[in-house]
Parts: C-alpha cells; sequence; structure tokens
C-alpha cells in the first residue's frame, strides 16, 4: 500500500496545480529591451510593477503603473489596465509575475511581455524612488 501511496499523491498535487490555469500567453522580452524602450518612451507599451508596495517603493522602472498582484483581479474590474498597448510585467524575481499573466490571460489579455524579476537590472537611471 505505501508504493502506491507516493504516486498517488503526486497525480493529486499536480491535478490540484495544474486545475484552470489554461495556457499562459506572454512573450519573454530582455532587461535591454526593456530599458531602450523606457528611454525611448515608447507609447506602444504599459510596464506594470506587481509587488507589494513597499518593494514598488524602494525602487521601480520609470513611468511603471504599480498594481500589486494581491489586488489584481479586482484593479481589473475597475480599470481597462493598458487595454490597448503592449503590457510588460515584473516584478521582484519571477514569481509575481508568472501569477500576474495568468490573471491577466483570463481576463482576455494576450499582449502581455514578460522581463520577470528585477533583481538583475542594471541600468540604474531608470530606477524612481518613492
Amino acid at each position: 500500500m505505501k508504493k502506491y501511496l507516493i504516486p498517488i499523491i503526486i497525480i493529486f498535487v499536480f491535478l490540484g496545480c495544474s486545475r484552470n490555469n489554461g495556457p499562459s500567453y506572454f512573450t519573454p522580452i530582455s532587461y535591454n529591451e526593456v530599458y531602450d524602450i523606457i528611454i525611448n518612451n515608447d507609447e506602444k507599451f504599459c510596464i506594470i510593477d506587481v509587488r507589494d508596495e513597499a518593494g514598488f517603493n524602494a525602487g521601480h522602472l520609470r513611468g511603471a503603473i504599480h498594481v500589486d498582484v494581491e489586488n489584481l483581479v479586482d484593479y481589473l474590474k475597475t480599470s481597462d489596465l493598458c487595454k490597448n498597448k503592449n503590457i510588460i510585467i515584473y516584478c521582484f524575481i519571477g514569481y509575481r509575475s508568472s501569477h500576474a499573466i495568468r490573471i491577466l490571460n483570463n481576463a482576455g489579455y494576450r499582449n502581455i511581455f514578460l522581463m520577470g524579476g528585477i533583481t538583475n537590472w542594471t541600468h540604474q537611471d531608470v530606477i524612481e524612488r518613492n
């Protein structure tokens, strides 16, 4: 009986984690591409920082909109968040970004670019602090 327990647990964990997520629609984008977008003030893009308020205030990309991923579902109910723009998502290390992409995909967004985490960002000239 014990030898069957672990495979059964793994199957349930896998099914539980994959339920209702569906495919994720996003395009990876590099730090240098994002930097060029910021420097050139490319209005076809909208940059969203999905960290908590403390993380955002500690330092965020110039022009970034702050929407904590924990509040993103409610925010989308009252806002057409960058609806007609390409959306660049980032957080601290990438976990919140991937969660935000799933939320945005479920809301119908497909024009999403994933920068991931800001931890390796090197262009300090476009960092703002509150």
